[in-house]
């Protein structure tokens, strides 16, 4: 029995050749959210996520169970292939190679010999169309994006190898219009120049190179790159030896970020970090923080001042530890390092091992600086550690112990913004006469902000754009804190929306530590000890620990002083609002009742020392609260 599935064009399946009804598109969201990654469990949270995104119906726990449920039976005849319920969710178990998505990602890894282009070839040849066909939820967009990219990277690795041979006039028809969907791809321009030069057309290669460099000025005010300009230079000379263009250095940092504020002490922190930089090891940085607290601004803004100091290039890479899209895998993310410096798709070779080791190799004794922007965990980021030499920044919203442990990490943690630095980056978003006019105003906004730059620049940019509102309106409309999250909402990015940015380290909780946060969250208290934590979710003491540990090294919680945790204020609404959408109100006045019992043990306990010669004291609350013990003074 033999099963395959494409997920490259519309999501099919076949079983001994003939298709199988994978059912309504919602139902096939679940299969491609499961082959995506197969033979690995995948949460239900995370397969509601990928399916609904941040609009999840109530019902989509069980909606999930009955789409499986159909799938097997669309697959009952499949003796290779199985879905089962394991570890809280669902995984897939199949041969990967019999999915074309991963049929593809293997043969393009394996490319690497005499038989590179026949593979790239097959490869190239899996793809029927847009993966996932029509389906469209953030998390697909995003995976289907990624899929393209790599397909792209894969047809020009493809191009290389024919410009190497006599391909070049077969070439030319689609190069014009890979040139024409890309126009500003200085590789791309460089394939199309080799091509029409070889073809005996050296005008009209010179010609799209003056062509390119017209349009790199004046849209993006820069000049086309030394290898392109070489290659001009060549065709010129009339060489009569023409081959693919060379890699230039690559410089890969995103765009500095609009209103960056403050932060010179967590900047002079890092330049010292890399300062004391030996060129023997791997420098390695790890910025941690709480969601919107700007770690990767801080990053980038470092980079950008420090890049002359590595002229062997900047490398930038989103591992999507947190966030819409899949987690990048170590050897996923090694293909696109090395395709960075300058290895073609034609030599990476396959498996984690293999390519780390050829990473390390190509960038010993070279000065990069590589920016690994919001990992997962150490063990996502180790394996991408370069050769000595190169400076590493990781930021995370995790705790990486293991880097700092292992690896010697340097590790900065991001506070939220000092207040005098928050009201300049308000000041710089809507104006400084604005603020002046309603100052008073402008430093409680900044509370309810949390002083969170993310939150911020969401409302500075809705106070500027609408300038009737002002920040007195602005301020009105924040006064309501069961629909105060809402004024953060980006309809059109979600990926900065401040809920999904929240929801995004939650959903990477346990169950046990999410419904502690949540209860947490319900509770109108300051702060807690693990002591009353344990009280609000009915576990032993031990246990609470446990959890908040989770919480502060996930950054959802802060820990101002030993034995004490709190939220800042939009952590509290986020945590609140889950727990009115997710827990029974019964189990919310519940949890109160235990936290109640449990400070009213502790005053009667507080009297009954204080006062040892007199009657214990009483106090007039029902028997019933006292749930949990008193087992020390807070």
């Amino acid at each position: 029995m033999v099963t395959t599935f494409r997920l490259l064009g519309e999501i099919e399946a076949t079983v001994n050749g003939e298709p199988a009804d994978l059912g309504h598109a919602r139902q096939r969201s679940v299969l491609a959210a499961l082959l995506v990654e197969p033979n690995r469990p995948v949460s239900t949270g995370a397969l509601t996520d990928r399916v609904w995104g941040d609009r999840v119906p109530s019902s989509a726990q069980s909606s999930v169970h009955s789409y499986v449920s159909r799938l097997r039976k669309a697959l009952a005849g499949a003796d290779d292939v199985s879905l089962s319920r394991q570890s809280g969710g669902y995984v897939v178990r199949v041969d990967p190679e019999k999915v074309d998505l991963h049929e593809f990602r293997a043969l393009v890894a394996a490319a690497k010999d005499a038989n590179a282009e026949s593979r790239l070839e097959r490869a190239l040849g899996l793809w029927r169309g847009r993966p996932f066909g029509d389906l469209e939820t953030p998390w697909l967009d995003r995976v289907r994006d990624e899929l393209e990219r790599e397909r792209f990277a894969a047809e020009l690795d493809h191009n290389d190898i024919r410009l190497r041979g006599d391909g070049h006039g077969s070439l030319l028809a689609r190069l014009s219009t890979l040139s024409a969907a890309h126009p500003t791809d200085e590789r791309v321009a460089g394939q199309l120049m080799l091509a029409l030069w070889k073809s005996g057309r050296q005008a009209d290669a010179l010609t799209h190179f003056d062509r390119l460099r017209r349009r790199l000025s004046e849209e993006l005010g820069i000049d086309p790159g030394k290898p392109l300009r070489d290659l001009h230079q060549r065709i010129l000379l009339a060489d009569s030896k023409p081959d693919p263009p060379a890699r230039q250095a690559p410089a890969q940092l995103p765009a500095d970020a609009a209103h960056f504020t403050g932060r010179a002490a967590d900047l002079d922190e890092l330049a010292r970090a890399v300062r004391d930089h030996d060129s023997s090891r791997v420098t390695i940085c790890a910025i941690e923080g709480t969601p919107g607290v700007g770690k990767t601004a801080l990053a980038v803004r470092f980079a950008h001042r420090g890049a002359d100091a590595f002229p062997d290039g900047q490398l930038f890479l989103n591992l999507r530890g947190y966030g819409l899209g899949s987690l990048i895998s170590p050897d996923a993310a090694l293909a696109t390092l090395l395709h960075g410096v300058g290895v073609a798709g034609a030599h990476i070779p396959a498996g984690l091992d293999a390519r780390a080791a050829l990473w390390r190799t190509q960038t010993a004794g070279r000065k990069l600086l590589i920016l690994l922007d919001n990992a997962a965990d150490s063990t996502q980021v180790r394996p991408l550690l370069p050769g000595p030499g190169s400076v590493v920044i990781v930021t995370s919203r995790a705790r990486l112990r293991g880097l700092v442990v292992r690896e010697g990490a340097h590790q900065l943690r991001l506070d939220r913004m000092p207040t005098d630095d928050a009201l300049e980056m308000l000041r710089s978003i809507v104006g400084p006469g604005r603020v002046a006019e309603a100052r008073t105003e402008a430093r409680k906004i900044l509370d309810v902000c949390a002083r969170l730059p993310l939150a911020i620049r969401i409302l500075g940019e809705r106070a500027g754009f609408d300038p009737e509102l002002g920040l007195t309106g602005l301020l009105d409309e924040l006064g309501d804190e069961t629909g105060r999250l809402a004024a953060f909402d980006l309809e059109d990015d979600e990926d900065s929306d401040l809920r999904s940015v929240f929801l995004h380290s939650y959903k990477a909780l346990g169950e046990r530590p999410a419904r502690l946060f949540r209860l947490l969250g319900a509770q109108h208290v300051a702060d807690f000890t693990a002591a009353s934590a344990a009280a609000v979710g009915g576990i032993t003491e031990v246990g609470a620990a446990a959890q908040l540990d989770e919480l502060v090294a996930r950054h959802l919680v802060e820990q101002p002083n030993p034995g004490r945790y709190q939220f800042h204020d939009l952590m509290r609404d986020f945590a609140r609002t889950l727990a009115r959408e997710t827990d029974a109100p019964d189990a919310i006045q519940v949890s109160t009742r235990r936290l109640l019992g449990y400070y009213l043990s502790g005053l009667t306990n507080a009297g009954t020392r204080m006062n040892s010669n007199k009657p214990p004291l009483t106090l007039p609350y029902p028997t019933d609260v006292l749930d949990t013990p008193f087992s020390g003074l807070e």
